[in-house]
């Protein structure tokens, strides 16, 4: 694990006399800045110094965090996004970077491995395929399928063999590859034909108004929205934007007979990992608030959805994420070994 850092930073008043302030640098790209906690105006002893980089380290770090966000947005030009919004991102993402930097070798592949369990129980459930969270963690964890069906462990085993072909295709993102990552994710899973393309028009799908694209159509509508995608990156989109934006994109041209959500999210993470990005987990519980982001932007309502999604992304992590990093900080390094669950 990584201490923090500070520095003793004295300041001179008008008056001859000095200040003391614990200080921490912070930079994004060539920007600059720093935060600074006020120590009097007396000279601390090295004991004194070291309980208070011990004190006020979760105020620094998170002061900082907030500092870094405000620095970061101005490399954005969104679309949909406010800039209140784009702060929250950016704190989120900077508050996941803090966090591991502060982490064990230990603590944080138990971090990843219980994010990945989140990410594919709210995934799953979305669909309706029914699998306890408990079960999931068991599975990625120590390989034991327990009481579950064949088929959700399979599509489990799937995802998380995902990881792989992240790490191997970088942000890269082509028709093909969607064709690939069906055919990964539902590969022995009982489905028809994993990988290809439908090849009738489907009906109206039930509660939208409109029609999914027509079988003829569904490879250039998806080129199209790749090629929007990497447009918006050139242009400086946040990534979360555009990541969502494709999300929706390609749930509306609806490429496969089945399994369109599962890949659409799998997609989603995808995009949002490319560009260093926190990964967008949607709880089981957030079901509800997903759909209704969705609508809304099946209404034309971009703003509204991308607020939805927002919401969602920043609910489901930040706030655990700043109490593992108040939890880390305030043992000051020397914290004992900590369990899975502590990161639930």
């Amino acid at each position: 694990m990584v201490r923090p850092r500070y520095r003793l930073e004295i300041q001179r008043t008008p008056s001859g006399k000095f200040k003391y302030y614990l200080a921490k640098d912070v930079r994004v790209g060539r920007r600059k800045g720093k935060v600074k906690k006020y120590l009097g105006m007396k000279k601390p002893s090295n004991q004194v110094l070291g309980a208070a980089r011990l004190e006020y380290a979760y105020d620094l770090e998170t002061r900082a965090i907030a500092k870094k966000a405000d620095l970061s947005i101005n490399d954005y030009r969104p679309r949909h996004l406010d800039r209140e919004q784009l702060r929250e991102l950016e704190e989120m993402r900077f508050t996941e970077e803090t966090l591991l930097k502060y982490m064990t070798k230990e603590e944080k592949r138990l971090f990843r491995i219980n994010l990945e369990a989140h990410y594919i129980h709210g995934s799953l459930s979305i669909d309706g395929i029914e699998a306890d969270l408990g079960e999931v963690e068991r599975l990625l964890r120590y390989n034991e399928r327990g009481g579950m069906p064949y088929n959700v462990a399979t599509i489990i085993n799937n995802l998380r063999r995902m990881d792989d072909f992240r790490r191997k295709e970088r942000g890269v993102f082509s028709v093909e590859n969607v064709r690939r990552i069906h055919s990964l994710l539902f590969r022995g899973a009982g489905m028809e034909s994993p990988g290809k393309f439908r090849r009738t028009d489907s009906e109206m799908i039930v509660g939208k108004e409109y029609r999914v694209s027509s079988y003829r159509d569904i490879e250039s509508d998806l080129q199209k929205a790749i090629d929007g995608y990497y447009s918006g990156l050139k242009e400086e989109w946040h990534p979360f934007e555009l990541a969502c934006l494709f999300h929706h994109s390609f749930l509306r041209i609806a490429p496969f007979t089945d399994g369109n959500g599962l890949v659409a999210r799998e997609i989603m993470q995808q995009m949002c990992i490319a560009e260093r990005f926190p990964r967008s987990v949607i709880n089981a519980d957030q079901r509800t608030d997903y759909t209704n982001a969705l609508r809304k932007a099946d209404r034309g309502d971009m703003s509204g959805f991308m607020e939805g999604m927002k919401d969602i992304a920043v609910q489901a992590r930040l706030e655990e994420m700043k109490k593992s990093l108040a939890e880390l900080l305030s043992k000051g390094g020397n914290e004992p070994q900590r369990s899975l669950e502590d990161f639930s």
